[in-house]
């Protein structure tokens, strides 16, 4: 076999030894270069992927920040009836839209998550609606009539429930980051 490989080159015209050549040489310079471009371009969108989930996380906690701010200043305020307390509070509904929208964008491509984070800011619009409706009847002159409410701590224990809602989000990003 040898001996006829030998005999193949001899009757090869130089021209056909070149490409044979240049065949030899460049076929697995460029199969290395397109297995090169299709390894990194899987990288790139594993990396894409990465980044989205971590801004994606990040916007869970400036979530669930908001809640811990939101509930800190009502009670603050239903105790000593300083505006003071309220900065927050305001500062946080300013934050609250444009950061639930951008999470929910963000997760517009795992829809379980998706769901869980709609419902979550609903929880969470619904609290701040409440806690205003508390307040507002504080500053008419209703303190007797809403303590009760506020004594009652159902609205502290819907703002930990959302609190461990927008944790098991994290832990779930968190989980899907690692794998």
């Amino acid at each position: 076999m040898a001996w006829s490989a030998r005999e193949w080159w001899v009757r090869l015209r130089v021209q056909q030894k070149v490409w044979a050549i240049l065949f030899v040489v460049f076929l697995p310079v460029v199969v290395a270069l397109a297995v090169h471009l299709s390894v990194t371009k899987q990288l790139l969108g594993l990396q894409q992927q990465q980044h989205e989930l971590a801004l994606l996380r990040e916007e869970i906690r400036v979530l669930r920040r908001l809640v811990v701010d939101s509930e800190e200043a009502f009670r603050s305020y239903v105790i000593t009836q300083q505006e003071a307390f309220l900065i927050p509070l305001e500062e946080g509904e300013r934050k609250l839209q444009p950061a639930l929208a951008t999470a929910l964008a963000m997760a517009a491509d795992l829809p379980a998550f998706e769901d869980g984070l709609r419902k979550a800011g609903e929880r969470l619009t619904a609290l701040l609606r409440a806690e205003h409706r508390l307040i507002a009847e504080l500053r008419s002159g209703h303190a007797t009539a809403i303590m009760p409410d506020v004594r009652s701590g159902r609205g502290l224990k819907l703002a930990d429930e959302l609190r461990h809602d927008f944790r098991r989000l994290e832990d779930q990003l968190d989980k899907q980051l690692g794998s």
